[in-house]
């Protein structure tokens, strides 16, 4: 397959079977009325005026790009997630346990549970913030 210099040159196009971009600029692949598919040429847009409901036959059934799965993941130290907060302290009675629920930069991240002792190594000054939430102080002058 070759980038021909006119598409003019050639024969009426039959179908557009691809496209891509190289160095900013849209080419599509022509097949040609009467020609084998060894034949088929890169074709800027420009070369194809004559021709624009091949271009959007083509454009209308190309695949559409797969958007991005909405299944979010758990947030993870360990994959260097970034934390925004610890939201709330949680007690697991069945493992006798104190956990921290961490709520992630990201929105596309889960909140996460984590045991205390990985929050206060983790995110020390989050763990502060979310102490001093809890505190209460009462002042009665004497």
């Amino acid at each position: 397959m070759s980038i021909r210099t006119k598409a003019a040159d050639r024969k009426e196009p039959e179908v557009i079977l691809s496209s891509k971009e190289v160095s900013g600029s849209k080419l599509y692949q022509v097949k040609w009325k009467g020609l084998p598919e060894e034949d088929c040429t890169w074709e800027p847009k420009s070369h194809l005026q004559n021709f624009w409901e091949l271009i959007e036959d083509y454009e209308a059934k190309k695949p559409k790009p797969i958007k991005k799965s909405s299944v979010r993941r758990k947030g993870s130290f360990t994959m260097d997630d970034e934390p925004k907060s610890v939201t709330q302290i949680i007690y697991n009675p069945e493992t006798n346990q104190i956990l921290g629920e961490v709520e992630w930069k990201s929105g596309e991240l889960l909140n996460t549970v984590y045991p205390l002792e990985v929050l206060h190594e983790n995110c020390p000054i989050l763990m502060c913030e979310l102490y001093y939430s809890y505190l209460k102080f009462t002042y009665k002058p004497a």
